[in-house]
């Protein structure tokens, strides 16, 4: 099993790989709103996979809707 097995694509459109048990690389996760963040932190340690689910959709919506504003080169 290779390497990108475990890992996806982060969705803040940064194009790092993050372990497939994180959302997001660091600099994305708290580009989230902590409210969000709480959120999909709240429901995975609850172990509510349907709140977690819910969580993560809104935390990709949000990327989605809040472009990374990538340095110009």
């Amino acid at each position: 099993m290779s390497r990108e097995d475990f890992t996806h694509e982060c969705p803040g459109n940064c194009g790092t790989r993050v372990h497939r048990d994180r959302l997001a690389c660091p600099t994305d996760w708290y580009r989230l709103p902590s409210e969000l963040r709480s959120a999909v932190t709240r429901a995975f340690k609850a172990q509510d996979r349907r709140a977690h689910r819910a969580a993560l959709v809104a935390a990709m919506r949000w990327y989605g809707e809040h472009p990374r504003e990538l340095d110009p080169k």
